[in-house]
């Protein structure tokens, strides 16, 4: 499976080894402010980033096509506005916290 990593702090890195060690490709890694037509296609991303950076990377995955899973905590008060986002795309979102 092709991943793409959103955000590399303590838990993001854990996740690119152990993502490695199950035969998985990192197809690309998304640290900070990154134009959205330079990340790679992939199967899935992995957000561990921040609250702020889920509520801008999020949209940017659905127009993509791109299902989430997301780690990352802090962002539930904009939940109502991002579910709408993924319904309308069409995409998977798996989030804990």
């Amino acid at each position: 499976m092709r991943l793409l990593l959103v955000g590399l702090g303590r838990i993001g890195r854990l996740v690119e080894e152990l993502a490695r060690d199950e035969g998985h490709e990192i197809a690309g890694r998304i640290v900070g402010a990154t134009a959205a037509a330079e990340w790679p296609p992939t199967d899935v991303a992995i957000d561990f980033s921040t609250a702020d950076a889920v509520r801008t990377n999020l949209p940017r995955l659905a127009e993509r096509g791109t299902s989430v899973v997301i780690g990352t905590t802090g962002w539930q008060a904009h939940e109502p506005e991002l579910r709408g986002v993924v319904e309308r795309a069409g995409i998977g979102v798996v989030a804990s916290a």
